[in-house]
């Protein structure tokens, strides 16, 4: 008898492992685009999550945001962003170099039922002039070359926009979630190889060539800033963009 419930818990087991396996690709398939740029990051740089406090959560206008910050060792500052709401999801992922001369990558990927828009911002925060670092322009405008066929989204003008490299680009579809999950994790992971090509810079010098956008977006605004400071306060927002998301100060 001890044998039988023995053998019928061995089944039993191999059935859970088995059924683990399987399952497997579809466990892996529930990662978000902020779970795999974290992962790109976490590849090639020690990354440490630092306690935000309570800028982690922000509720407002019907809206949920939950925010975390990593440092990369040697590297820079990587924050990640997910916004939850009654019609639909947003994905923000920024990482800001502080300890390499590279410009500031930020993307916003807003999913709305069948809607989709990538917006892919690259910012010209680099202490060298672009002569010196050509080879970041052009590895990811080539990348973006490789994604011209997708609908391309006509966004309005911001002030930031005198900042922006010619590698930007930005997305709008609908049904196009697999193309533009390509196309977002393809720029990103060119983005990351570049780092192992740049240059390593004074922190303090690259603090005040990233003040530009993060001191510009607090001090002339934007649509996501505009937003938080209605729902957490100007303060804290200052504090969360300032110290943790560009750490420009």
């Amino acid at each position: 008898m001890k044998n039988t419930i023995m053998k019928k818990e061995l089944v039993l087991f191999f059935l859970v492992v088995l059924l683990f396996f399987l399952n497997a690709p579809a466990l892996s398939e529930q990662m978000t685009v902020n779970d795999k740029i974290y992962s790109m990051v976490a590849d090639r740089f020690p990354v440490t999550e630092l306690d935000i406090g309570e800028l982690a959560v922000a509720e407002g206008n019907g809206m949920t945001f939950y925010t975390r910050v990593f440092d990369a060792a040697g590297a820079g500052r990587l924050c990640l962003m997910e916004m939850d709401s009654a019609f639909g999801k947003m994905y923000t992922a920024t990482f800001t170099p502080i300890e390499l001369d590279a410009p500031i990558f930020s993307c916003d990927y807003m999913l709305f039922g069948e809607e989709q828009t990538l917006l892919l911002e690259l910012y010209d925060a680099a202490i060298a002039s672009h002569d010196d670092t050509n080879f970041y322009f052009d590895a990811l405008a080539e990348c973006k070359e490789g994604y011209a066929d997708l609908p391309r989204y006509e966004r309005d003008a911001a002030w930031s926009d005198e900042l922006l490299l010619p590698a930007s680009d930005f997305k709008k579809g609908t049904g196009m979630q697999a193309e533009l999950d390509g196309y977002l994790l393809d720029y990103s992971e060119t983005y990351f190889d570049l780092m192992k090509e740049c240059e390593r810079c004074n922190p303090e010098t690259k603090l005040a060539a990233n003040a530009v956008l993060g001191r510009g977006l607090i001090e002339k605004g934007g649509l996501a800033v505009n937003s938080f400071k209605s729902m957490i306060g100007e303060e804290a927002t200052e504090k969360l963009i300032c110290d943790y998301m560009f750490r420009c100060r």
